[in-house]
């Protein structure tokens, strides 16, 4: 009997010995697993083969991409939160429009300067394509709080050379060798075929992206150049704030200015309506938010002409975007307004 007992795998107490092996649920035996110092000791002293030495290098590299489109994606985050503001503060002029107008612009250049540079700096030398998700949000918010700023203060609509213009930054010999280590810490873990190619690469690369040129001894400039595609979006989020304008405006009392406004948003849409389907899904989405802001301001202006000697003022604002109104004849609409 002991000799059964033994052969089964128990001692002479009766108790089971296991001893190195443990059994899995099929009845097997089979080792115990490696301690996990033992497995990194092994792990350790594997081989560092050509292959594990190419992919140690794409490990870096798409580290380095994913920590910069983080970065990225914050920034434009405190762009966007500050371009809303600097539209509400333009909302709420009043009488003192100038002192409103210096604070705007004020903010506007510090938004320029503090975050906007961020982007900047950090997209000099790559492709501006590979993160153009992550702060494409606030930067056409703040091409909104811009075309917004101008349009309120000289009544026309700001052209995209002119926001190139306020993205492009007079670097001082400290930031700019920052700027350039950044740039050189990135190069240090690209590929020895892409380091071959990076100046053919820049070259092709930079009308869309980000160019350092000398204009002294002790300056640089960088420029972020946007695709003209992010100008189109953000003029579009600005015919959204020329809606709530007239809005405003009728609940004022001035029964003139939104006519202006409507006319001025018209020739918007007819310059959008030229681009068609071919500027991508985004821009028809935006497209058709437009027009619907069109038509409700089209319908203000349609009781304003018709009704506003019989409404009082006070009520025009309730009466003009109410929806008894919203469904009348665009054709007849038109007319009594022209």
């Amino acid at each position: 009997m002991m000799a059964d007992s033994e052969t089964k795998g128990g001692n002479r107490d009766g108790k089971q010995d296991r001893g190195p092996y443990k059994r899995n649920r099929r009845g097997d035996r089979s080792h115990h697993p490696k301690p996990k110092a033992e497995e990194e000791d092994s792990s350790e002293n594997v081989e560092l083969t050509p292959t594990l030495l190419a992919f140690k290098e794409y490990q870096s590299e798409l580290d380095l991409k994913h920590d910069k489109h983080e970065r990225l994606v914050k920034v434009s985050r405190d762009i966007t939160i500050e371009s809303k503001r600097i539209i509400f503060l333009l909302h709420r002029i009043d009488g003192d429009s100038d002192k409103v107008l210096i604070e705007a612009e004020t903010r506007l250049k510090s938004l320029e300067d503090t975050l906007i540079s961020k982007i900047a700096s950090e997209l000099k030398g790559e492709d501006l394509h590979q993160f153009i998700r992550a702060f494409s949000p606030g930067v056409q918010e703040y091409i909104e709080a811009v075309s917004f700023y101008l349009f309120i203060k000289e009544e026309r609509l700001v052209t995209l050379d002119e926001i190139i213009s306020r993205l492009t930054f007079s670097l001082k010999e400290d930031i700019k060798k920052v700027v350039n280590e950044e740039a050189e810490e990135a190069g240090r873990v690209k590929s020895r075929s892409e380091a071959s190619d990076s100046t053919e690469k820049q070259d092709q690369l930079d009308p869309l992206n980000l160019k350092e040129s000398k204009s002294g001894s002790d300056h640089g400039t960088l420029a972020l150049k946007l695709p003209p595609l992010e100008y189109m979006l953000g003029l579009a989020d600005f015919t959204g704030e020329l809606m709530r304008m007239c809005i405003n405006i009728i609940g004022s009392g001035d029964l003139e200015r939104p006519f202006q406004l409507v006319n001025f948003m018209r020739n918007i849409n007819r310059g959008f309506q030229q681009l068609g389907n071919i500027a991508g899904r985004e821009m028809v989405r935006k497209s058709t938010v437009m027009r619907q802001s069109l038509k409700k301001m089209e319908d203000a202006c349609y009781v304003i002409k018709v009704r506003g000697s019989e409404i009082p003022k006070h009520m025009l604002k309730d009466m003009a975007f109410s929806s008894d109104f919203s469904a009348r004849d665009d054709d007849y609409g038109r007319d009594m307004m022209d």
